[in-house]
């Protein structure tokens, strides 16, 4: 059954690979410019969804009608569920990172599977859902989470599909988080009429 599922999965990943040759050529002709400390900076700002984590709390509820316990509760949820589901996703696929194929890589080639990006969903969850709590800083996030996955190519950790797919992933997660937001913010609009 695991074997099926590995092979569905691995022809869905097939028909992206002339976004991942075109992605990998783009890097390869750049070669070593001086924002390579920015770039592996940054792929280490996003391990493990580390920096979204911490930012939970901080936002909180934001300005919406929940409290901060809970408001940093569905965000760390939200984020958590995202790095979980592509790490699980990942393992399951089992694809070769770029690294691992002689892709000169900025930063130590992570261990594990390529596809979907974790810190590509980690990241794009947190801007949805914290985006939410805290609209004024909603551009800004969906910035971050944005560079963060293209550092992650730039890296050679990552082909430009295992962004796409973790960032498509992290979005639905963090939207699916804020609708469940909206709903218990709208419950407690009605328990406080004041």
């Amino acid at each position: 059954m695991i074997g099926t599922l590995r092979r569905q999965l691995c022809s869905l990943v097939a028909p992206l690979a002339p976004i991942d040759r075109y992605g990998l050529r783009a890097v390869r002709r750049v070669g070593s410019t001086p924002l390579d400390s920015a770039v592996a900076a940054f792929c280490h700002l996003g391990r493990g969804g580390l920096v979204w984590f911490a930012l939970a709390p901080l936002v909180g509820s934001g300005r919406r009608p929940l409290g901060r316990l809970e408001g940093t509760a569905i965000s760390v949820l939200a984020i958590g569920s995202a790095l979980a589901g592509s790490t699980a996703m990942a393992r399951a696929v089992s694809r070769q990172r770029p690294c691992d194929q002689g892709v000169r890589s900025l930063i130590p080639c992570p261990e594990g599977g390529s596809f979907p990006s974790d810190q590509a969903a980690a990241s794009f969850a947190a801007a949805e859902i914290l985006g939410w709590f805290a609209p004024p800083a909603r551009q800004w996030m969906l910035a971050i989470a944005a560079t963060l996955a293209v550092a992650r190519v730039v890296a050679g950790v990552h082909y430009p599909s295992d962004v796409i797919a973790g960032s498509i992933m992290g979005a639905a997660v963090g939207r699916g988080s804020r609708a469940v937001a909206e709903r218990r913010s709208s419950a407690d609009r009605k328990l406080d009429p004041a």
